[in-house]
C-alpha cells in the first residue's frame, strides 16, 4: 500500500473508533466530538476509492510507459514538435471567402417572390 492509502485507513479507523466510543460512552462529552464519526465515514469511503483506483493508476502508467516506448522505436520523439510546423499549404484567398448573405427564408418576402408567389396571389389563396 502507497503512503496516501496508509493515511486514509488510519484515518478512517481512528474516526470510527473515536466515533463508537463516543456514541456508545454515556459521559458528557463535548458535541464536537460528535463530528467525529461522520469523518470516519468519509476517510472510510476516501480509503475505499483510493484502493480501487490504486490499481488503475498502475495499469494506465504501464501503458503509458509501453506507448513511449513504442513511439521511440519507430523513431518518433515525444519532445520533438515537428508536426507543429506550418503547413505547407499556402493561406486561402480571403478575397474569395468574402462573407456572403444567405438566401432569403422562403417564408419572407423576398423568399417568396422568389419562388413565384407575389402579395396578389398570395392574399388571394
Amino acid at each position: 500500500m502507497k503512503t496516501l492509502t496508509k493515511w486514509t485507513l488510519a484515518l478512517a479507523v481512528i474516526g470510527l473508533v473515536v466515533g463508537i466510543f463516543v456514541t456508545v460512552s454515556h459521559d458528557q462529552m463535548p458535541s464536537i466530538l460528535e463530528l467525529v464519526m461522520p469523518l470516519g465515514v468519509i476517510f472510510t469511503g476516501l480509503f475505499l476509492i483510493v484502493l480501487a483506483l490504486q490499481n488503475e493508476a498502475v495499469k494506465f502508467d504501464e501503458d503509458e510507459r509501453l506507448k513511449m516506448e513504442a513511439a521511440g522505436r519507430h523513431g518518433y520523439s515525444v519532445k520533438s514538435r515537428k508536426h507543429l510546423k506550418k503547413s505547407p499549404v499556402a493561406p486561402a484567398d480571403t478575397k474569395s471567402m468574402e462573407a456572403k448573405s444567405p438566401p432569403p427564408h422562403p417564408m419572407s418576402a423576398e423568399g417568396m417572390w422568389m419562388h413565384g408567389v407575389t402579395k396578389e396571389t398570395h392574399t388571394n389563396a
